[in-house]
Formats: structure tokens, sequence, C-alpha cells
């Protein structure tokens, strides 16, 4: 079958094909598409046949499919992050406290090394070369009390690793307890023993990213800025090199350090953490 003709029907039937396969979701299907997508546009400008003209003359248009089941992010409650805590292994507890205090992805967790800390008196840092972020930008990472003591508990682990895999190499979340979800469903269970009612199923399905959101909300509610939020987030553009001055820096600092205070979460967001009732977690989590 002509390339043409073979892309122009791969890329009709696939959703409808993908729809009906149980548990498949639009979201997956457009990740798939946007691969797709750079094999033709390749095909158009890079591969040429024998006589130099390009294996494909004209990309087809591909479109993003929207079928109405894009999950929407579960923000943590005080409560439930009381009992998803409580349920975690030591090395997951420290993984998702600094994920709740800096707002990072869980692939630049992974990634973190010990010789892009830049350490100053309560203002110290992580800077990400952009070849290590989403958007290839440099990225400043303000550190709070919070996450300063997490590191410290890190401390002699790894050479260069922050969060070390078992095997010493990098970490890889995917492969961890963390997709198989058992933590995530003891919280649940803990929750709904404690609370005497049901948990949602999104904080039985908790992903990592939602650790992200319930970042960024948590400072919305605190009253950061917009412009804040987005540096915060590695939704600002530019170097940081240029791009933050110390003003600036002392700003994204003060405003993650804010988390650590009493105006929301103080006593889930230390660490150990502590219940809204008054009890303190114990180390090694729930009985």
């Amino acid at each position: 079958m002509p390339l043409p003709f073979l892309a122009a029907s791969l890329i009709q039937a696939y959703p409808t094909g993908s729809r009906l396969t149980s548990g498949v979701k639009s979201g997956t299907v457009n990740r798939a598409l946007s691969v797709v997508g750079i094999v033709l546009k390749r095909a158009n400008k890079r591969y040429r046949d024998v006589n130099g003209r390009p294996w494909l003359a004209h990309v087809p248009e591909i479109t993003k499919q929207n079928w109405g089941d894009k999950r929407k992010a579960h923000i943590l409650t005080d409560l439930e992050e009381y009992y998803l805590m409580a349920a975690l292994s030591d090395d997951f507890r420290k993984i998702v406290g600094f994920l709740l205090n800096t707002g990072l992805r869980a692939g630049e967790l992974c990634a973190l090394r010990w010789d892009w800390l830049e350490p100053r008196e309560h203002l110290s840092c992580f800077v990400f070369a952009g070849e290590k972020t989403k958007n290839q930008l440099d990225r400043l990472i303000a550190l709070n009390s919070n996450a300063l003591q997490i590191l410290s508990q890190q401390r002699g682990l790894h050479e260069h690793y922050v969060f070390p895999g078992r095997s010493g190499q990098r970490k890889e979340l995917k492969s961890t307890g963390w997709r198989r979800g058992r933590e995530r469903e003891r919280a649940a269970d803990a929750f709904e023993r404690g609370e005497g009612k049901p948990a949602s199923d999104s904080f039985r399905n908790l992903r990592l990213h939602d650790l992200r959101h319930t970042f960024a909300t948590r400072l919305r509610r605190l009253g950061v800025s917009h412009e804040t939020r987005k540096d915060l987030m590695d939704h600002a553009q530019g170097d940081v090199t240029t791009l933050y001055s110390q003003v600036e820096v002392f700003e994204l600092w003060r405003s993650v350090e804010l988390l650590c205070s009493s105006d929301l979460g103080a006593d889930i967001l230390q660490f150990p953490a502590k219940s809204p009732h008054g009890h303190h977690l114990k180390q090694g989590g729930l009985g």
C-alpha cells in the first residue's frame, strides 16, 4: 500500500479502534498520534526515494481527539495527605514530601543531582540546566524549610543522585510500588476507617503529577501571585542567570516558605507530618 494511503487510513482508523478498546483514553491516543505526526513530517522533509522525491508529498492533518474523558487533577486535602503519608514507606514519604514542597515533576526529581545544589543561607536552591527540563529552559528550584529537612536525610545515600534507586543508579518511579498502587489503597482504606466516609476514587488512584497540582493550588490559596507561581511551576521563559535577580530569588523562596507556615496545613506539610487531629505521624506509617 502506498505510504500516503497507509498514513491516511491509519490516522482515520486508529482513534476509532482505540476508543473501542477498554481503558484507552483520548490522551493516550493523542500521544500516539503525535509520534505518527513526527514520522510523517520526516517522511515529507527528510527522507527521499531513489529519484530524490520525498517519501510523502503532503503531511495529512492529524486531529486531536477529545472524548471528554480527561481525568481531573486531584488536589490533596490535609486529611488525605495525613493518611497518604502514614501509608507510605519512608522512602516514598520523603519523595512525596519533596514533590509537595517544590512542585517538581516526578522525572525531574529522579534526575536531581547534588552538584546542581547551590547552598546559601536560607536561600538554597537547585538549578536545572535547560536540557534537563521539559521546556528546555533553565530552571531554579527554591527550597523551603521542609525541602531542606528532607535533603538533610538524603545526604550520604549516593554520590550523585539526591533520590537514588535501589541499585545506586538513577531512580525510576514508574517501575516502583507507586505504580502498583498498594500504598495508595492502604491510605484510602485507612481514610475510610478513620473518617467514617468513603475516600474519593481520585484519591484512591492518586497520581504523582497530582502532587504538582496540589503544590500550585496551595500557593494560589496562600495569595502567591500568578507570575511567581509560573516561575515556580517552570512555566516562565528565559535563562535563570538573567531572569532572576536576587530580589526575585528571595520572592520565590518566600513564596514556597509559606507552605511551612500555619496558614495552610503546616502540621501536615512539616516532616514528619502531624494529622489534623493533632497526632504526629509515627515513623513506619500505619500499623
